[in-house]
């Protein structure tokens, strides 16, 4: 799994899952604690959402889009201001010894 933590810094190893994390920061007002389930739901904004239009679709699309993929997303405080986003999603299962040492045995044939 080195490969994973050099290529991938958001990766890490996970049981026998390779998982991938990542976020994204806004600079805008932040999500009350309060609503951070909430803002997840179909047509649900925040008051400054609102104010600034749009449908409140897009972070519900989001997050069926990233459950579909076995994998989460979530919203808290950002340090710096505004709201962090975090996702974390497996990216594959790690093949058990008895199945590398197969590969290693046969090399370029696929004995799974």
């Amino acid at each position: 799994m080195p490969n994973a933590k050099k290529w991938l810094p958001g990766a890490y190893v996970q049981g026998d899952r390779v998982r991938l994390t990542g976020e994204s920061a806004d600079t805008g007002p932040g999500v009350p604690a309060d609503r951070r389930e909430e803002i997840f739901q179909p047509f649900s904004q925040t008051e400054e959402g609102v104010r600034l239009g749009g449908a409140g679709l897009g972070l519900a699309v989001c997050r069926q889009i990233v459950e579909r993929m076995d994998a989460t997303l979530s919203v808290r405080d950002n340090p710096a201001g505004g709201a962090l986003f975090v996702f974390e999603a497996p990216l594959f299962q790690k093949p058990c010894r008895s199945i590398r040492a197969r590969r290693r045995a046969n090399p370029g044939r696929c004995t799974c």
